[in-house]
């Protein structure tokens, strides 16, 4: 063989495995991304919040003393959106309620459930409608929801979707009643006074027989992977409830 030949054998050679090695690096890279979008990358779902154009602040008259807000459809999440519930803290002390308030405000972004891990982490529970945790279901669509959270004087406790009734609100999961005062020994069991050790109720041992309620709605999902989907969350505002208010 000449000399020739044998550099033109070398040559294919040369270019045979050459072209085998890119073969493989292609596939390589192929599978490489697959198992990068499939697998790699967390998958982000976004909830819109209740709308509320009043956030109370323990407002003197009764009449006004009314959790309100209106849920929203979420049409474009209709596939992980499940409904709206409004999450609640008890305090006895109003500095705290002020400090954990002032902390879900600073990190309540858009599209973010931040604030509502961190109310969760604070010990917020939902209100109870009867044995569900929601307010509003998915099926009831866009409502208008009023919450009267406590009976007093000729006002009793309810909740109101669009007018209508739909039962008293609950605590969370003692599924008791929020009419604390005045505490009568035919109605404390069904409105027994928050105490030390409630999962719903942040005591402080300097506090009084003053009650706060901290309240938020929030747009609640259920991802394809079945974990917790949250909104923005929705401020009500604040409530006191004492033996003053009956």
């Amino acid at each position: 063989m000449d000399c020739l030949s044998v550099f033109v054998h070398f040559v294919d050679g040369k270019s045979k495995n050459l072209m085998k090695f890119r073969r493989i690096g292609c596939l390589f890279c192929a599978v490489w991304f697959l198992c990068l979008c499939s697998c790699g990358l967390e998958t982000f779902y976004f909830l819109d919040p209740p709308i509320s154009d009043v956030e109370l602040e323990n407002p003197s008259d009764p009449a006004q003393r009314v959790f309100s807000f209106q849920s929203v459809s979420n049409s474009a999440s209709s596939d992980i959106f499940v409904g709206t519930a409004v999450y609640y803290r008890l305090y006895n002390s109003q500095s705290t309620m002020n400090s954990n308030m002032a902390t879900i405000e600073n990190i309540n972004d858009e599209y973010s459930d931040a604030a509502m891990n961190r109310m969760i982490s604070f010990g917020f529970q939902p209100i109870a409608l009867g044995n569900s945790e929601l307010i509003v279901e998915k099926s009831e669509g866009v409502a208008k929801v009023k919450i009267r959270i406590f009976t007093e004087g000729t006002y009793k406790a309810e909740v109101l979707i669009d007018d209508d009734g739909k039962g008293v609100p609950l605590r969370f999961p003692l599924r008791k009643g929020f009419s604390f005062y005045p505490v009568e020994e035919e109605t404390e069991e069904e409105f027994p006074v928050p105490k030390e050790g409630d999962e719903d109720t942040n005591y402080s041992s300097a506090g009084g027989e003053i009650w706060y309620i901290l309240a938020y709605a929030v747009s609640v999902g259920r991802s394809m992977e079945l974990t917790p989907v949250y909104s923005q969350v929705t401020p009500l505002g604040w409530l006191s409830v004492s033996p003053d208010n009956y």
